[in-house]
């Protein structure tokens, strides 16, 4: 790259795609990436520092106003308030920052903010804790369509650099079709990672995911026998090994999973792959250990309905190598193709994550109208 293709926006472009997915002001975007474009970045750390500056105030505007709102009892305009400001701090979040705690404090920032946010929602919304292992759980969110009734349930699963609070704008059309919805921190990703310390082991994950099944089959707002997985990105290759390994799970979606054994690792980013991130989040292990607890080996197979999502321009996981686990599943299935090349990419933007966040404003709806027929109809 050389001075005149330099831009902000450029180097920004998969996170741009993923705060445009989730629900982060565009006119906010637009606004901080033309100002950061006239700041003299001469290294990450003054990028860092303007970065939190700038989305920090943005979120500290909509926090007035959600007080002064609350004041008055006007909760719609609450809860919209702190939403918009749960996303300026949502990006804040999503750059990896020199000091880790500095990466922490936008999260608890982010947490907090959506928790104010849910206080006013609509329709409940329960703050839940699952038993992982010896002393510790994870918590997370249990999205209800209402107070009253049995309802079937998804568990919304992402991967690494995610949260229970970013899967908010995933939960919706589940929601709306009378489907309760679990998203939670599952080990390695947010408040469990920064806040209890639960790296992310794929061995952990998956009992995570079984233990959520317990817990849910306990309640009586939820029809045990209803309940599905969805995944998106690292997430859809979570759901394919979790719905191999527990026969409970009555359908499984997973859109644009990573088959981390068939992808090109020089295709995945650097920062992804080495450094104080991944060692902070996995616990220090070594590359090939991390890598390995990712594979989706043959033995594992879906036994139940699946619906799998997939680009025909991923560059992390061909079409084919998805297909393949599409084809592996005996039960009744279904295969949507996303024919789009990427609005933002570019030599050097990251095409995997730039087609997952440019597509999902209506994916969201498709999977929920599919996992709804599964529960009508299966």
């Amino acid at each position: 790259m050389n001075d005149n293709d330099w831009s902000i926006k450029k180097l920004m472009g998969p996170v741009i795609t993923r705060l445009i997915a989730y629900g982060t002001n565009p006119i906010d975007i637009e606004r901080i990436m033309n100002k950061l474009e006239g700041v003299n970045l001469l290294n990450s750390r003054v990028l860092e520092e303007n970065w939190w500056d700038e989305w920090h105030s943005t979120a500290q505007k909509y926090i007035k106003i959600a007080k002064k709102a609350e004041e008055k009892d006007n909760h719609i305009t609450a809860r919209e308030m702190y939403y918009f400001a749960s996303s300026c701090y949502y990006a804040a979040f999503l750059i990896n920052y020199i000091n880790m705690e500095h990466k922490k404090q936008a999260y608890m920032k982010f947490m907090d903010t959506y928790k104010q946010c849910i206080s006013h929602y609509h329709t409940p919304v329960e703050i839940i804790e699952i038993p992982v292992m010896e002393n510790k759980t994870i918590p997370g969110y249990l999205h209800l369509p209402g107070r009253n009734g049995s309802y079937a349930c998804v568990i919304i699963l992402t991967g690494i650099g995610t949260s229970k609070e970013e899967t908010h704008f995933s939960a919706g059309p589940f929601i709306e079709r009378g489907i309760a919805v679990v998203t939670m921190d599952i080990p390695g990703i947010g408040e469990s990672l920064f806040f209890r310390d639960i790296k992310f082991q794929m061995p952990d994950i998956i009992k995570a995911i079984s233990r959520t099944i317990d817990y849910l089959g306990k309640r009586n707002d939820i029809n045990y026998g209803e309940i599905g997985v969805y995944g998106i990105c690292m997430g859809g290759s979570i759901s394919y090994k979790a719905a191999s390994f527990d026969r409970r799970i009555k359908f499984c979606i997973s859109s644009f999973p990573i088959r981390i054994e068939k992808t090109d690792v020089k295709k995945i980013p650097l920062w992804i792959r080495e450094g104080k991130w991944p060692d902070y989040y996995s616990g220090s292990l070594s590359e090939k250990e991390f890598t390995g607890g990712l594979v989706i080996s043959e033995d594992e197979v879906v036994k139940c309905p699946f619906f799998l999502i997939h680009g025909r321009h991923d560059n992390w996981t061909p079409l084919d190598d998805a297909m393949e686990l599409f084809h592996r599943v005996k039960e009744k299935k279904e295969f949507l193709i996303i024919e789009d090349e990427p609005t933002l990419s570019g030599e050097y933007a990251v095409t995997h994550m730039i087609t997952v966040g440019e597509q999902h404003h209506w994916i969201k709806h498709i999977v929920a109208d599919w996992a709804k027929k599964q529960i009508t109809t299966g």
